[in-house]
């Protein structure tokens, strides 16, 4: 199977675990481009109405996240440079919390 660009899937799809799988095997251990992003798109209107919390990258973070909260996946985009996991907003941390306290 090969992983088509501009393709949503959603939890409950037939492939939605085969291509999980495989985008987490295409991201393991990717430092990805020199100008790779790592973006997480924690929208109000998108946490209250949908909730979901969108991360988007396009390195071994993607990978990292699939192993780590699989369950708390409801829906990916494939895109041509990285993919958009967006995550049940009650399996995501407050964003603070990824700050270290500097005393």
């Amino acid at each position: 199977m090969k992983l088509q660009n501009y393709k949503d899937y959603k939890r409950g799809d037939a492939d939605f675990e085969e291509v999980l799988d495989l985008i987490a095997k295409k991201y393991f251990h990717n430092g990805g481009h020199p100008e790779s992003e790592t973006i997480l798109n924690w929208s109000k209107p998108e946490a209250k109405e949908d909730g979901v919390i969108c991360l988007y990258g396009s390195t071994s973070v993607i990978s990292s996240a699939i192993k780590r909260c699989r369950k708390g996946i409801r829906s990916f985009q494939v895109l041509p440079e990285g993919i958009n996991l967006f995550f049940d907003k009650k399996y995501v941390r407050p964003i603070h919390t990824v700050l270290k306290v500097a005393k």
